[in-house]
């Protein structure tokens, strides 16, 4: 699908996907790092925080294409500048998300580092749901639909 049409196709496929994949991680999170909190609490606040991070990652995944493609450029292989770029971002991206669970703070030393053992087993398992979830992006490609554009981390 090409054209107007197959961006707007692609963006909601892609969009759509990520936001349903952070938001069920966000609920994992809570209920790993925020136990206390009921279910119906955890259930409302990790569709905020899905869509949250959704933003994030739009805000973040036009310059990292842009830096994707230098990378690719230095090193040559596709694999290997996807894994430089991509996997240090969404560390810090996931780390952004922890200080707003409710009883959340962190200090710039935690926010690139964690805070305990549990935290940074839910950010690196983050960066896998993230890396994952763009499946749907090389799907979509391989399927012909032109539109499917990187704007999500």
């Amino acid at each position: 699908m090409e054209g107007i049409g197959g961006v707007i196709l692609g963006t909601l496929i892609y969009g759509t996907a990520k936001v349903l994949g952070y938001r069920w991680w966000c609920g994992v999170g809570l209920t790993w790092l925020r136990p206390e909190l009921s279910a119906d609490a955890i259930r409302r606040r990790s569709w905020e925080l899905g869509m949250i991070r959704l933003l994030i990652g739009f805000g973040v995944g036009i310059p990292m294409a842009a830096l994707h493609a230098m990378v690719l450029e230095l090193t040559g292989v596709q694999a290997l500048a996807y894994l430089l770029v991509y996997v240090p971002i969404r560390w810090f991206e996931w780390g952004l998300i922890v200080p707003l669970m409710p009883a959340g703070k962190l200090s710039w030393g935690q926010l690139w580092c964690g805070q305990h053992r549990t935290e940074r087993q839910w950010r690196l398992y983050g960066i896998a749901v993230s890396c994952a979830l763009d499946v749907v992006f090389l799907v979509g490609v391989l399927n012909g639909i032109r539109g499917m554009g990187r704007i999500f981390c």
